[in-house]
């Protein structure tokens, strides 16, 4: 019987198993949108500094409109959750499960993780949304 393959999360160093393959299924009522209060609250209720709502709202709404069971597939594996989260790093570095990111406090408080850990190792803020970090560069 052979291993599970094992890589390294990029930037992380963090040796892990390959996600299982296809993506997981959110439970149904994950694919309903939050309104924006309820995201403003969310983010408060995980951590979120206040400084960095507003834009984590913005980001939010534009990865999944809001949606926490959201599904996309232009990560290197899936992208999960709220902010769509690539499930080849973040699911093993928040210590939850890919199921767990597609649950809306699990997701937003993977994502305020992942934004502290770009800054805690010297990268720009919002560095792991590639599209927001250009688009404020530019707009700056």
């Amino acid at each position: 019987e052979n291993p599970a393959p094992v890589v390294v999360a990029a930037g992380l160093g963090q040796p892990h198993e390959l996600p299982a393959a296809g993506p997981p299924v959110p439970a149904p009522d994950a694919m309903i949108p939050l309104t924006r209060e309820e995201m403003t609250a969310l983010l408060r209720f995980t951590g979120w500094d206040e400084a960095v709502i507003e834009e984590a709202l913005y980001v939010a709404s534009k990865e999944s409109g809001y949606k926490p069971g959201s599904i996309g597939n232009t990560c290197a594996f899936w992208c999960l959750g709220l902010f769509q989260l690539d499930e080849g790093t973040w699911p093993r570095f928040c210590h939850m499960s890919r199921e767990e990111l597609l649950t809306a406090i699990a997701g937003a408080r993977c994502a305020w993780l992942t934004y502290q850990y770009d800054l805690s190792v010297g990268q720009p803020p919002w560095w792991q949304w590639q599209w927001y970090y250009w688009e404020r560069i530019r707009t700056q």
